[in-house]
């Protein structure tokens, strides 16, 4: 049996860092568009990068506390 090995990559900068370089690159494109299809999946893009990053942002907070 063969086995696949995966390839890793380390990762030079946070996930929060790539979030919002993402975020930042989608909006600029964002800012070039016409209005159509292509402007509208570019926006749910961002929308989800949005979540993302404020997903990423509160799961590691240091105000976090436990439930009581």
């Amino acid at each position: 049996m063969e086995f696949l090995v995966r390839s890793r990559v380390k990762q030079i900068t946070s996930l929060d860092e790539r979030l919002a370089d993402q975020l930042r690159q989608i909006t600029e494109k964002l800012n070039n568009l016409p209005p159509g299809p292509e402007r509208t999946e570019t926006l749910k893009n961002a929308e989800k990068l949005r979540r993302a990053a404020e997903m990423y942002n509160y799961l590691f907070s240091s105000e976090q506390q436990p439930p009581k």
